[in-house]
């Protein structure tokens, strides 16, 4: 449902008020919403790895297909990895450590 002008409005001065009140919180919430829709993302990435399976188990009437079959899985675990990251709580930018902070 989208929402109407003065719905859009009022959602606008919010994110302005957050970014001026806390803009660590504000910039925290605008990285982890992610780009795009994740669930397309996953059913693209979970049919590429059954399609890769499919191809990797002709291996045997086929090396160039077993191969290409190889390469698809491993594109979509690779992407699959990196959804995961992206959507892991407390991960910092552009950080390794998951988030925990000392000192």
């Amino acid at each position: 449902m989208a929402l109407s002008d003065r719905e859009r409005k009022i959602l606008e001065e919010i994110e302005r008020q957050l970014a001026a009140e806390d803009p660590d919180f504000y910039r925290q919430v605008q990285e982890a919403a992610p780009p795009g829709r994740p669930g397309v993302r996953r059913m693209v990435l979970a049919l590429l790895f059954l399609f890769g399976l499919g191809l990797l188990l002709s291996f045997p009437r086929s090396p160039l297909l077993g191969a290409l079959g190889f390469l698809l899985l491993a594109l979509a675990i690779s992407g699959g990895l990196g959804l995961v990251r992206r959507s892991w709580p407390g991960r910092a930018r552009g950080g390794a450590g998951g988030g925990v902070r000392t000192g």
